[in-house]
């Protein structure tokens, strides 16, 4: 391990040439080595021959030089004696190190555990490092801890929330924003909050005319928005959008939710729920469900001019291909098939 005083060795020359798991700090700083230098190689060994590993695992160069210039080695399971004296030689100051190999050994033999003012400040140093080390160790156990309650707990809620909302449903309640013709409500009663769904004086007048109105067979979808625009109907506001008029694609899956008959779905099943049905007559709800079908069976769309038969007639032939079978012709030459004579409207 001796070496001279006065040669340097570059920290390139170091790397290619040195064993990093015994390198002392003031070699991973590219100074030249001492005898100290070497002792701290010797409290390596001491310590791997007492704990059974390395005081610095690494695993590879960045990690050890890190180690060696930066961390504190675990405790050493050995004798108070012993492991002070290794915890010397591996201070990371040189200086707090034993003077040289023969005044290590003295002290060893001797049971001395600091010679001189220099050294016990330099153990004092290490003592502190390894209970601001301990503190930190047990800083993070208390916190991983303390995280582990916390997603705990945070995961039993999420359970409490989930049973509270599937009792909610399976005793016909409804969970979230009212819709359209209701308001969200909330009750106190001996000191609990009750939520329920009461019906909007404003917007439950004209959902149910909506009913009515398009019942009667007189009004498309457009036709129909527009008229509740004009009777006042809008939705609600929102933080980021303000009351506008409904639109068709709402106002059909309004419809058609047979929510405002008084029923929820929970879990596929139609269950009675407990808000207060808006469209009391199931007759007529029936009957602007036949009207919405027929309808979309008949593909109608909406036009300017009405007429009786719209919606009802339509030609079946101009989706489908030419055949070719000849349609027998009279003697004059003309087809005598019915479809080929035009008929004019008065």
């Amino acid at each position: 391990m001796s070496r001279d005083l006065d040669a340097s060795t570059a920290t390139k020359t170091f790397t290619y040439g040195g064993t990093a798991e015994y390198a002392a700090p003031e070699r991973w700083r590219g100074l030249p080595a001492t005898y100290k230098t070497d002792l701290y190689a010797v409290g390596c060994i001491g310590y791997e021959l007492v704990a059974g590993h390395r005081p610095f695992p690494g695993p590879d160069d960045a990690r050890l030089q890190h180690q060696h210039l930066q961390v504190e080695p675990p405790p050493v399971p050995a004798s108070p004696v012993l492991a002070r004296w290794i915890m010397r030689l591996l201070d990371k100051d040189p200086d707090a190190r034993h003077q040289d190999a023969q005044a290590a050994l003295a002290a060893l033999t001797a049971g001395a555990t600091v010679s001189g003012p220099l050294a016990a400040a330099g153990l004092q140093r290490a003592q502190r490092r390894q209970e601001q080390a301990a503190a930190q160790a047990s800083t993070k156990t208390a916190i991983a801890a303390i995280m582990s309650q916390r997603r705990q707990a945070l995961a039993d809620l999420g359970d409490t929330c989930a049973a509270a909302a599937d009792s909610a449903r399976r005793n016909g309640g409804a969970l979230g924003r009212a819709k359209i013709g209701y308001l969200n409500h909330i009750d106190h009663f001996d000191g609990r909050v009750i939520r329920t769904i009461i019906l909007d004086p404003d917007r439950a007048p004209l959902v149910k005319l909506a009913f009515e109105l398009y019942a009667t067979g007189d009004y498309s979808l457009d036709d129909l928005a527009d008229e509740l625009y004009d009777r006042g109907l809008r939705t609600r506001p929102t933080g980021r959008h303000p009351t506008k008029k409904i639109s068709i694609h709402k106002l059909s899956d309004m419809l058609r939710d047979r929510y405002y008959l008084g029923y929820v779905d929970y879990k596929g099943e139609e269950i009675r729920g407990r808000h207060e049905p808006l469209i009391e007559d199931e007759e007529l709800f029936d009957q602007v469900q036949e009207i919405i079908e027929s309808r979309a069976t008949a593909k109608e769309r909406r036009r300017v001019h009405h007429h009786y038969l719209k919606g009802s007639v339509f030609c079946v032939t101009r989706s489908k291909k030419p055949s070719n079978t000849t349609t027998p012709t009279s003697s004059s030459g003309q087809s005598s098939s019915p479809m080929s004579a035009r008929t004019s409207t008065p």
